[in-house]
């Protein structure tokens, strides 16, 4: 929801949310209020970032692969093969993979600044979509790794589209 602010003749939209420190002006993350029993949060900047697999791609037999060319959501950052996240907190990681077949064991992982975080095996179905929560902070950057057992080059392809994603969503 925009804010707005009188100038003293109009109302002028607020395209950022700032304070004045006494010596600079500095971003607003987010801001609460006390409700009489818990924090409600007024404002955070803490915003849903995904991406979603652009090509699709070939994986060796049996190797931990980093899977890559992703096109970013809106108001989303891809550096690299890394989805870059917009604000600190408690988030809900959505994650989905498409497979070509289900002839051979698939797994997915997903990693933050490197660090592995989750791992599921889809087993041999076509399409593996799970969700796990994850504490954020902003500028963390998350990557995909696939794996899969099969000898077939032809069944080792993680899909292009909108069932191979990553989002993340502050909770």
């Amino acid at each position: 929801m925009p804010g707005y602010s009188w100038t003293g003749s109009a109302w002028k939209k607020v395209l950022r949310k700032t304070m004045w420190t006494g010596t600079a002006w500095k971003d607003i993350k987010s801001s609460h209020r006390w409700t009489g029993s818990a924090w409600e949060t007024i404002y955070s900047s803490f915003s849903v970032v995904s991406m979603t697999k652009n090509g699709d791609q070939q994986l060796a037999a049996s190797t931990w692969t980093e899977v890559a060319s992703w096109t970013a959501g809106s108001n989303t950052t891809v550096t690299g093969n890394a989805l870059r996240v917009n604000g600190s907190g408690n988030a809900t990681i959505q994650v989905g993979s498409e497979w070509p077949t289900s002839a051979s064991v698939k797994d997915w992982r997903v990693l933050k600044n490197g660090t592995v975080v989750w791992t599921k095996g889809s087993g041999t179905g076509l399409t593996l979509a799970d969700t796990f929560a994850l504490a954020v902070v902003d500028g963390d950057l998350l990557t995909c790794e696939a794996w899969n057992s099969s000898g077939v080059a032809g069944n080792r392809i993680v899909k292009t589209g909108a069932n191979t994603y990553l989002r993340v969503v502050p909770v």
